[in-house]
């Protein structure tokens, strides 16, 4: 964050190190870190006036409104369609899987926000638009009320398309790798290992091999339960690339494919903070 050209002062890091370092033990977890990022990265546009226009985060903050209405139209469409066909009607609404998307219309399920945000063409990876979605919050059935979350993921998204940005940070995380980091395994594992794990747990709750579990529910609690010791933000981030099949069903594969990328991404923002947090502690401590 010191080496990132923002427009923060040593001293503001330094202020803002010790304000999430909650519990004082001089490292920065995942945890801590994640409540104020969004307020950080706010006041951080406001002062080093990243984006290219005043207007540019509202005029995305409007595109992505009309593209997720976009998505929560077509998805209406297709449960309706597909109740009105099982001669079951609104009457059994609860069943569907889609049911937010036909009550009210601005409910989505966090799959389908990933996969239309993929669909637009903005510029972004796949796992920048997983980490954007990984920000939502989600109901126990994984549907994010998008029109709240619009103006958040505008903001995430202006962010991660700066270019000056993301070379900065490619340059910290050599300077990392330089001092001895290690960011080829995560939490003990390769990504070859993680994803033979995650099979492995969700296989188990698959008695009949068909490569789904039952639902959203089911499948965070498969994730919640396998041995990579998962916090409920990160459990949150895979989440967002689970896809949901006809009847609600979940394919794990995909998810499974990708946790190692996502979780390697929080370690090393993790790394990154932590390193500052070190160097703030011990300017703090040569002045007492």
């Amino acid at each position: 964050m010191g080496d990132a050209e923002i427009g923060l002062t040593r001293r503001e890091i330094n202020l803002l190190m010790h304000q999430v370092d909650v519990d004082g033990s001089g490292n920065i977890s995942l945890e801590e870190f994640m409540p104020i990022c969004f307020q950080v990265m706010v006041e951080i546009t406001k002062k080093a006036n990243l984006l290219a226009e005043p207007k540019a985060a509202t005029e995305l903050e409007a595109f992505l409104q009309a593209l997720w209405t976009e998505a929560a139209t077509e998805l209406m469409a297709e449960a309706k369609a597909k109740l009105k066909a099982s001669g079951q009607g609104l009457i059994e609404l609860s069943n569907c899987p889609f049911r937010r998307v036909v009550e009210t219309e601005v409910w989505l399920p966090v799959h389908a926000l990933s996969s239309k945000l993929c669909s637009a063409d903005l510029g972004l990876s796949r796992l920048q638009v997983t980490l954007v979605c990984s920000t939502a919050e989600i109901d126990s059935h994984a549907h994010v009320h998008y029109p709240t979350f619009a103006p958040k993921a505008a903001l995430i998204i202006s962010l991660m398309l700066d270019s000056n940005a993301r070379a900065e940070r490619q340059a910290y995380l050599k300077q990392l790798t330089r001092s001895g980091a290690d960011f080829s395994v995560v939490r003990g594992y390769s990504q070859e290992m993680m994803e033979d794990v995650l099979l492995s747990a969700f296989r188990a709750a698959d008695p009949i091999s068909s490569g789904f579990v039952e639902s959203f529910t089911h499948t965070r609690g498969v994730l919640m339960g396998a041995p990579l010791w998962l916090t409920s933000s990160e459990a949150n981030s895979l989440m967002a690339v689970a896809k949901a099949a006809g009847d609600g069903a979940i394919g794990y594969h995909g998810i499974c494919s990708v946790a190692f990328y996502i979780l390697q991404y929080h370690a090393e923002e993790v790394a990154v903070a932590a390193s500052v947090t070190r160097t703030a502690m011990a300017e703090r401590a040569a002045l007492l």
